[in-house]
């Protein structure tokens, strides 16, 4: 059978550099967030901005700021197959 994940899931995985590391994120199915942690905040943004996921938090543990808790993701129209919104939420401290 196929199993579903209900809850938060945290994956530790070994990389070689930037590219090959949002490569290994970007070849897993979508998801809609990740979180990137880095001691260099221009890397972990510079990872949020190039991971495919709706959320991506930088250097914080998943805070949901009222203006980023609900997304746009049934737009209609004819931009709807082009539209992909994305919340980077970086903390700079």
């Amino acid at each position: 059978g196929r199993t579903s994940v209900v809850g938060p899931m945290i994956s530790v995985s070994r990389f070689n550099d930037f590219d090959d590391a949002v490569k290994l994120v970007n070849d897993l199915p979508p998801t809609a967030g990740a979180s990137v942690w880095s001691q260099d905040w221009g890397v972990g943004y510079r990872a949020g901005r190039a991971i495919n996921a709706n959320r991506v938090w930088v250097n914080t543990d998943h805070p949901h700021p009222a203006e980023a808790a609900f997304g746009r993701e049934n737009r209609n129209g004819l931009l709807t197959q082009y539209w992909r919104e994305k919340r980077l939420l970086v903390n700079y401290s």
